[in-house]
């Protein structure tokens, strides 16, 4: 009986941790996110300080369309999915254009582990 029970406390602690997670993200602003998101790239793509100053604009502007659109309640659920999908490849296409083939194709190949791992794309690289 012990057992059970510290097997039910122990879901309802990861599920309350889960919650709190995905609320503190949704919580961030647009600024924070693409803050976020840029640094991660720095770091994982090694970026030059030119790179990073227009990749932090690109990311603040996709992550500023992408609140918009989460927020905007004329929008059906699909077509919010439409304009965040629009948003990805968008900002694809703008990368394309100011990393190197190397960094592209690590960029290519992080975006992939984290969509099999079941992370969403919306504003994460």
């Amino acid at each position: 009986m012990k057992t059970l029970k510290a097997s039910i406390l122990a879901v309802l602690v990861l599920a309350a941790t889960n919650f709190s997670m995905a609320q503190a993200t949704a919580q961030q602003t647009a600024a924070e996110r693409a803050q976020f998101q840029t640094e991660r790239m720095t770091q994982e793509l090694n970026l030059s300080e030119e790179q990073q100053a227009r990749i932090a604009d690109i990311n603040f502007a996709i992550a500023s369309k992408n609140e918009a659109v989460r927020k905007d309640l004329n929008f059906t659920p699909a077509q919010k999915q439409e304009a965040l999908q629009g948003n990805i490849d968008g900002r694809y296409g703008l990368l394309k254009h100011i990393l190197t083939a190397e960094q592209l194709q690590i960029h290519d190949q992080k975006t992939a582990t984290r969509l099999s791992a079941g992370i969403k794309q919306t504003d994460e690289f």
